[in-house]
């Protein structure tokens, strides 16, 4: 399988289409979003796709930054349903960058506002109390975000 992530031009809607590798045809649609009104959040694009075997999951991350700061989500996608297995939406230390290991069963990103590399266990995502992201460096830095400040 091909995985593409599809913007609009206008950038209201997006889509993320699964490709047969043999024909070059669509096999399906996941994740199409339209946006509607001034809700960004609603339909962040996926800017990174990975497939993840042992789970037969699809992970779509997307990030957006506005006026509000850095805001992003990360899906995990069932391609045989099309729904989503797992989510979670970013506000406070949005990632720069993200990735998956299948044989460690993690998700690691860098936090766009610390700097820091974080880990998640693929194993507890969704648990009951389970803090999803674990940081491995100085997580003093997480809650110490460098504000702008205005010079008179």
């Amino acid at each position: 399988m091909l995985f593409t992530s599809f913007e609009s031009s206008r950038r209201n809607s997006n889509s993320i289409m699964v490709y047969d590798l043999k024909t070059f045809f669509p096999v399906t649609e996941i994740g199409h979003y339209e946006i509607f009104g001034a809700d960004l959040d609603s339909a962040i694009p996926a800017t990174k796709l990975k497939w993840i075997e042992s789970y037969n999951v699809l992970m779509a991350a997307g990030s957006h930054s506005g006026p509000s700061g850095v805001s992003g989500n990360v899906k995990f996608w069932d391609i045989r349903s099309g729904n989503v297995v797992w989510e979670l939406k970013e506000k406070v230390d949005c990632f720069s960058d993200i990735t998956v290991s299948d044989s460690l069963s993690s998700i690691f990103k860098v936090g766009v506002n610390s700097g820091e590399v974080f880990n998640a266990d693929m194993r507890k995502l969704g648990s009951e109390g389970h803090d999803s992201w674990v940081c491995l460096g100085d997580s003093t830095k997480v809650g110490n975000v460098r504000k702008e400040r205005d010079w008179v």
